[in-house]
Parts: structure tokens; sequence; C-alpha cells
């Protein structure tokens, strides 16, 4: 109750904050539609399931949904996680739908302590490009090993029927991100180029930035994806 009132008397004193909501309850249900306007819907689609990743605008503020890898040196396991970023002009909230991010988060804005200072968008683009991040090395991982099958199988009386389920477990990462691959990159290309007031025009070439990490990603998902289909 006492951590609520003090976000209530800093948005009412127009301080920049980023909130994480952490688990569904009727409290923090009353602060996101009584203190930040969030309208009860996309507080149900906070606290919800979502397939795919989304971008929402609203009164005064914009809803984003992107999907983010779990820690996993695997490549043959990609497995997804579901962050909301709540972005308006002076606060951003977030919730993680499989378990909390806010130390991953928390550790990002201590190590850039300024991103409070220039403003909300720069924050959520702080915590974007993490997530971002992430796919890259997992796609590097991804492409020596499909690379190892397929050397595998151009050998002359190898053992294609052993490798057969590391071929599965390759497809099932592939696809797994090719499904949110392309719904993930528009959502990037929207922030970096839309007419949002909640991303000054400033920031914008930095959320390019990301896109165009992104952009990577999708591209070798829809290759990875032709590779171990064939």
């Amino acid at each position: 109750t006492d951590l609520a009132d003090d976000i209530r008397m800093a948005h009412a004193e127009g301080r920049t904050m980023w909130v994480e909501i952490g688990e569904p309850s009727p409290e923090a249900e009353r602060l996101l539609i009584d203190t930040f306007g969030i309208h009860p819907l996309l507080v149900e689609d906070i606290f919800g399931e979502s397939s795919v990743p989304k971008i929402e605008e609203s009164d005064g503020y914009l809803y984003v949904v992107v999907h983010a890898l779990r820690a996993n040196d695997d490549p043959t396991r990609a497995e997804m996680g579901v962050l909301d970023i709540v972005i308006g002009h002076t606060f951003v909230l977030t919730q993680h739908r499989e378990g909390p991010a806010a130390e991953r988060l928390r550790a990002r804005l201590e190590g850039s302590a300024h991103l409070l200072q220039q403003g909300a968008a720069w924050l959520a683009h702080a915590f974007i490009d993490m997530i971002i991040d992430r796919f890259l090395p997992f796609m590097e991982a991804l492409r020596m090993r499909i690379e190892a099958a397929e050397a595998r199988v151009m050998v002359p009386g190898g053992d294609e029927q052993n490798l057969l389920p590391e071929l599965f477990a390759l497809k099932r990462s592939v696809l797994a991100l090719h499904r949110i691959a392309h719904h993930q990159r528009d959502i990037l290309l929207r922030l970096s180029r839309a007419d949002y007031p909640q991303i000054p025009k400033a920031a914008r070439p930095y959320y390019r930035d990301v896109y165009d990490h992104f952009m990577r990603v999708a591209e070798e998902a829809e290759t990875y994806k032709d590779v171990v289909t064939g």
C-alpha cells in the first residue's frame, strides 16, 4: 500500500518512472486504471495471454507486446516469454507473464541511470533493445548447429537416422522463431517510423537501430526455415 501511494504521488508530480506491475491483483488493477488511466480492457490484455507481438495506441500511452527469448544456451530450444510494455509520456509500465523480468530491467536501468532523465521513450527503448540483443547470439548458435547438421547429411554413408532427432529439434526451434518474427519486425518498424506522441522524433533513430537488428533475425529465421524444412 505504501509503495502504491508513493507511485501515485510521484505520478501526480509528473516524475518520470518505471513500474514493474508484477502478478495480477486488485491493487495492481486499481493502480493501472485509477492512477495511470489504463483502460480496463487493456488491463485484461496485460494480465491475459497474447500469442503474437502487437502494438496499440490509446489515449496518452502506447501498449506494446514483445516476445523475448528465455535464457537458454541450447539453440534447438527457442523458448519464448512475453513482455508487456506500456509507454506513457512520463512512465513505463512492464509486466512479464512467465516470471518477473524486473531484475534484468533494473540492471539495465542502473547501468544507464540517465535514461530516466531522458524520458520514458528512451527507457522503453533500452528495455526493448535488451530483449532484441539476446536474439543475435542465439541465431548465431542456431546457424552453427544447422550447418553442422547439413555437413553430416552430406557425408556418404552417414548416420541420417541418428540425425533425425536433431533435425526435428532444429525445425521446432526455427518454426517457433519464424512464427513471431514478422509480427515483431513490423511492430519495431512502426515504433521507428510512426508519429506516436509518446516517441519523440529524436528517439526514433534508436528504435530504428533496434528494428535493423531484429530485421536480421527475421531474415535468418526465414532462411533457416527453408533449410530445415528442405
